[in-house]
């Protein structure tokens, strides 16, 4: 099986490539996933792995910027906060 992304922020666009993959006589079952948003992209790839294929719009706008994670923010985790003052 071929796990297959498509990206691309117009949804039609999207929608069409991935009927024409569909259509497409690949020898094996493809599983298809449609994105418009590089934010669900990006968790998909998170929590299911990378794809095999990924077929992406090169126009698309910038995803959302994501905070730091906790233990960057947590003052009490930074090494200068472990300093004696």
């Amino acid at each position: 099986m071929y796990r297959v992304a498509v990206f691309d922020d117009d949804r039609r666009q999207a929608e069409a490539l991935a009927e024409l993959i569909a259509r497409m006589p690949l020898g094996a079952p493809v599983d298809l996933e449609l994105f418009t948003n590089l934010d669900a992209l990006a968790a998909f790839i998170a929590d299911e792995g990378e794809p095999d294929i990924c077929f992406m719009d090169i126009r698309a706008p910038a995803p959302t910027p994501r905070p730091p994670p906790a233990s960057k923010r947590c003052r009490a985790c930074s090494p200068r906060a472990a300093t004696p003052r």
